[in-house]
């Protein structure tokens, strides 16, 4: 599908995916798993309910 398809279907031309995984690793079930999924990726943020998990070098927003 062509996001443009998705923006006049809908009005919004953003997809979001809500699958949390690393390539050939199992999806994250557990916090445990979230944390070290982090830890072990080049993201530096991660939002697990109302809380903000931030790398100590990620940057100020």
């Amino acid at each position: 599908m062509n996001i443009s398809v998705l923006e006049d279907a809908v009005g919004n031309g953003a997809s979001l995916n809500t699958s949390l995984n690393r390539s050939r690793e199992p999806m994250v079930c557990t916090p445990t798993d979230a944390l070290n999924m982090l830890y072990g990726s080049d993201l530096q943020f991660l939002i697990m309910e109302n809380v903000l998990v931030k790398k100590p070098d990620a940057p100020e927003y």
